[in-house]
């Protein structure tokens, strides 16, 4: 990436970005940018462009490497020294990025809870795949949306069920908490969770255990690795529940 304004010329170790790829130029319109006839070609909001001119928080695609264009923000040494980190298949130089993404890698080596912060559309999903492939741990990764399961059955689906505890309930269910056993679990939208349910969560992350609906007196453990992703204020929550999460981090997308 060049800017033809001061001659900056930003290098990419991405073996899919072409030399050159594309150029930004001061316009009396504002910052343009231009693909330089790239092999790979360079994305605008999801869309090829040969050029475009820049609005604040546009997101560019060059290859496998993402920017996000902001204006009028200070430069600041980066605490953690990294002049890029690797994101799954891509990489990032956003200096907003960098930092919140080594300390995030260093805290995926551990089983404690995390959780992601941020607007739909920032990336928590996306990264928290990313975490478990950082965390080394073996079992699977699942998800599960909490706000898109009727609230009066979101405990059955989270800690299972026995036959008979509820109308329908015609066999024994293990849920995911005890099914996902050596992986991760992220449960989005936790902020859906009631009270009485946040509850019996808080029991899994501080001491490992459950009963599945309709077996209160059975306890079950789990070895789960749990993150919590949440558009909502941190008000919502029980304060006992969101001190049981290591690290508090944002979605990536809005950052940069």
């Amino acid at each position: 990436m060049d800017s033809s304004q001061d001659g900056t010329d930003i290098q990419v170790p991405d073996g899919r970005v072409s030399k050159p790829h594309a150029r930004i130029e001061r316009t009396q319109a504002g910052w343009r940018l231009h693909d330089e006839r790239s092999k790979n070609g360079t994305v605008v909001g999801g869309q090829h462009v040969e050029q475009h001119l820049l609005r604040p928080g546009d997101l560019i695609v060059t290859g496998r490497s993402f920017w996000r264009y902001v204006e009028h923000v200070p430069r600041q040494p980066l605490a953690s020294g990294h002049t890029s980190i690797e994101i799954g298949p891509t990489r990032t130089i956003c200096p907003a990025l960098i930092d919140s993404l080594v300390l995030l890698r260093l805290a995926a080596t551990n089983k404690n809870p995390l959780l992601l912060l941020g607007e739909t559309g920032s990336g928590k999903e996306f990264l928290a795949k990313q975490i478990h492939e950082w965390s080394g741990r073996k079992g699977e990764f699942f998800a599960i949306n909490c706000a898109a399961i009727n609230p009066e059955l979101l405990g059955a689906e989270l800690f299972g069920y026995v036959k008979g505890a509820f109308t329908g309930a015609v066999t024994d269910r293990a849920g995911p908490i005890e099914t996902v056993a050596g992986g991760t679990f992220l449960l989005d939208e936790i902020g859906e969770l009631t009270f009485e349910l946040q509850g019996k969560l808080l029991r899994v992350l501080g001491e490992g255990e459950f009963s599945r609906v309709g077996e209160p007196s059975r306890v079950r453990r789990s070895d789960v690795r749990f993150i919590g992703a949440t558009t909502k204020d941190l008000e919502a929550f029980r304060k006992d529940l969101v001190g049981r999460f290591e690290r508090h981090f944002p979605g990536i997308l809005p950052l940069c």
